[in-house]
């Protein structure tokens, strides 16, 4: 099971000076604490081998490891909803290539600001 929150700051109103309207994920997932070590070695060859070379936009892409080795969670920090847009069509990808089955069912949330 996990959990996953999508924030976006918002824009100052009009003038100059307005900020990005970042998208912010965080997803909190869990694991058998046996695979913890397993995770960290993929996770380094996924930044590495997929999403560094592909996606020079994302600002932040991090994961971290409770002390337990029960949980991970995943910050990431897209400067747009673009670039969050991007990224969930490349993960699915790699998913549906990593786990030999297509992934279809529910199609991402609009990824629009929150104030829009």
């Amino acid at each position: 099971m996990g959990r996953c929150t999508l924030t976006a700051p918002r824009r100052r109103r009009g003038g100059r000076g307005a900020e990005p309207a970042w998208v912010i994920f965080i997803g909190t997932y869990e694991f058998q604490p046996a695979k913890a070590e397993d995770f960290k070695t993929y996770w380094k060859e996924f930044w590495s081998t997929v999403v560094a070379p592909q996606e020079p936009r994302l600002l932040a892409f991090n994961a971290y490891v409770d002390a337990d080795n029960k949980r991970v969670t995943v910050v990431q920090v897209h400067p747009d909803a673009e670039s969050m847009a991007f990224h969930m069509s490349l993960i699915t990808e790699h998913v549906a290539k990593a786990y030999g089955e297509p992934r279809t069912g529910r199609r991402p949330p609009d990824l629009r600001h929150p104030g829009t």
